[in-house]
């Protein structure tokens, strides 16, 4: 099987409900894919198969532009904004929960006292 050679060849080879959501990222990170020889993508693929996503993405965006790099930041960070807000509220609560087993444990400390 030939590879394909432009973005629009790589859109081609999606499934039809695929296209929508998947097309971005080909604009995205497409010409890096597109970029790899058949080795380097399957040792790309080996990367994400072994879990090694820091090595997957550090891979993949070697030799970006300053612009391509930007980009991939700012999405980045667009994820991680939303994914502290949650991890802050998942954080509240639970030390809420330490809290009362806290007060709890502490009544049970007086009443063990005698008070």
């Amino acid at each position: 099987m030939d590879l394909p050679k432009t973005l629009d060849e790589l859109k081609a080879l999606l499934p039809a409900k695929m296209k929508d959501q998947f097309g971005p990222l080909i604009d995205q990170y497409g010409p890096k894919i597109l970029a790899m020889t058949q080795a380097e993508m399957w040792a790309w693929i080996n990367l994400l198969l072994s879990g090694d996503k820091n090595a997957a993405y550090k891979a993949l965006m070697a030799g970006a532009t300053d612009d391509e790099l930007l980009g991939a930041w700012s999405n980045l960070n667009d994820e991680w904004i939303v994914a502290n807000a949650a991890n802050a509220a998942d954080k509240a609560f639970w030390e809420h929960v330490r809290d009362a087993a806290l007060a709890a444990a502490g009544e049970m400390a007086l009443i063990a006292l005698g008070f």
